[in-house]
């Protein structure tokens, strides 16, 4: 019986053991750790192992380190919002769209005060700033997306060029602030075209 009891002992103050070098790695990581992913794949298992522990040995966590590890927690879930904002880096071409992603990553920048990763948040954030001078408004992307829309679907029934003994398909082009149909075998053609009032009105202003 009091082998029993000796084991059991053993076991709980193993585990104790193991509960508070998690502990500390956990924190370690979260201070040091400046890999996002890395941070939060280690991270969630630390977290996942904690949980796990307090199911066994309450007794071991304090309402301070309760507190602490809900605090851990948190800064992971921001950590995976902030890798799930990075993935749509690439698709941020307008002004709107750059000013709507650092809306959001600033919220995150406050959530992960004092870690390592803070930083990596804070110099995406300056990197958008300075990416956002050179990007277009939102509604003139639009309006651009629009245009393109319109003359794709106008040369798509283009008219055929009726200078002699060259019938081939005539494009939209643009000068001088106009639209017209051009020859698609210019400069060997340099035949052009109005285009008709019904097609003028499909263009945007």
């Amino acid at each position: 019986m009091f082998l029993v009891l000796q084991n059991a002992a053993a076991d709980t103050l193993e585990l104790m053991i193991q509960i508070h070098e998690t502990i500390n790695e956990l924190t370690g990581l979260l201070k040091n750790e400046t890999g996002e992913r890395h941070l939060l794949d280690h991270g969630t298992k630390l977290i996942e192992s904690l949980r796990k522990a307090w199911k066994v040995q309450k007794n071991e966590f304090s309402q301070d380190i309760i507190n602490s590890l809900q605090k851990s927690a948190s800064q992971l879930e921001a950590i995976s919002e902030f890798i799930e904002e990075e993935e749509d880096f690439g698709y941020i071409d307008t002004q709107d769209d750059a000013d709507e992603t650092i809306g959001r990553l600033y919220p995150l920048i406050e959530l992960t005060e004092g870690l390592a990763v803070a930083g990596r948040i804070n110099k995406e954030i300056r990197e958008l700033v300075e990416r956002k001078s050179s990007l277009p408004p939102r509604t003139l992307k639009q309006h651009e997306t629009e245009l393109k829309n319109i003359i794709n679907k106008l040369n798509a029934n283009a008219p055929t060029c009726k200078r002699k003994n060259c019938d081939c398909k005539m494009v939209i082009r643009q000068g001088n602030g106009a639209y017209f149909w051009g020859c698609s075998a210019f400069p060997k053609c340099w035949n052009k075209q109005w285009l008709k009032k019904e097609e003028l009105e499909l263009l945007p202003d």
